[in-house]
């Protein structure tokens, strides 16, 4: 993963570290927004992509701004020749576990129904597993109650056994002197 703000060297060569880091770039993502469309960065970054003939391999998502032609238009000019087909992320449009598995769908060139039964088939497999640590544990907590209950039942039988035995043996005594 690329990403051009943070994984850029200063100085000499911007562009060549950019020309590089498309070229062995699988997919390129772009965050569309008013912004994105007016930067010459982003325009010679989709079109170097595509002269690369991966233009079947850009993702457009969608920020902020509109699909409509104008003022606050949010394709850059590279990406609005191809007419794409975004994800959007205006005003809830889909939710964002939604957006990253049809991006994910993309990206590895599967269907989107596929995505979502292995997202739904690993959530319920986690659901389980902390369904039975949750299990074991109730049951952990449920034998040291019961060991420290029948411990204390042992104890307190002992004890009883003790207390009888001494009320045995001073009713023995008790006897012994009234008979003398």
């Amino acid at each position: 993963i690329f990403m051009d703000h943070s994984d850029l060297n200063s100085g000499i060569g911007f562009s060549e570290q950019i020309r590089e880091a498309l070229g062995s770039s699988a997919s390129l993502i772009v965050i569309c927004s008013p912004n994105a469309r007016k930067s010459r960065w982003v325009n010679k970054e989709i079109k170097e992509y595509k002269e690369r003939g991966n233009k079947n391999r850009i993702f457009p998502v969608i920020i902020s701004g509109s699909t409509e032609r104008g003022d606050n238009y949010c394709f850059p000019e590279e990406l609005a020749k191809l007419d794409p087909l975004a994800i959007d992320l205006r005003k809830n449009n889909l939710s964002k576990k939604d957006a990253l598995l049809r991006l994910l769908a993309g990206i590895l060139n599967k269907d989107i129904q596929l995505i979502r039964d292995r997202d739904k088939k690993r959530t319920s497999q986690r659901n389980v597993t902390i369904g039975l640590a949750a299990a074991g544990l109730l049951l952990i907590f449920g034998l040291i109650f019961n060991s420290q209950n029948i411990i204390y039942k042992v104890a307190s039988n002992e004890k009883n056994i003790q207390i009888e035995l001494l009320r045995q043996q001073l009713t023995s005594v008790t006897s012994k002197l009234e008979a003398s």
